[in-house]
Order: C-alpha cells, then structure tokens, then sequence
C-alpha cells in the first residue's frame, strides 16, 4: 500500500531515517527505543525482547495491554 491509501485512512505518513518500510503507532501508543551498548552485552542475550521492554516499562509506573 502506497502513502496516498495511508493518508486517505487518516493515517500521519512520517519519513524516518530508521530501518523498515512501515511502523503504524496508535493513538496512546507508548513507544520506547532502548538505547543499550552491545558491547558489555553477552552474544546470547543481545536480542532484547518484548517482554524485557515491558519489565523496564512496569518499573517506572507504566502498563501493558499487549
């Protein structure tokens, strides 16, 4: 689907620097970017997962409904 079906569905269209073609956030969508250093991270737990995000999430107040 191109800019233009986004737009008509009342979607914001947004270019970014970031990788990946298409990222849809909703309206009261908390979105978080950790930003960790690799380099003191061991190989096998460098894949920092969803339920990791939402632990440190709880951690300052926040919730979950997914």
């Amino acid at each position: 689907m191109g800019e233009d079906w986004y737009r008509m569905q009342g979607i914001e269209v947004c270019e970014t620097d970031r990788g990946g073609r298409v990222t849809y956030h909703g309206p009261g969508q908390l979105v978080g970017y950790p930003i960790v250093s690799l380099k003191r991270l061991k190989p096998a737990s460098a894949g920092l997962k969803a339920e990791h995000v939402r632990g440190i999430v709880a951690e300052y107040g926040g919730g979950s409904s997914g």
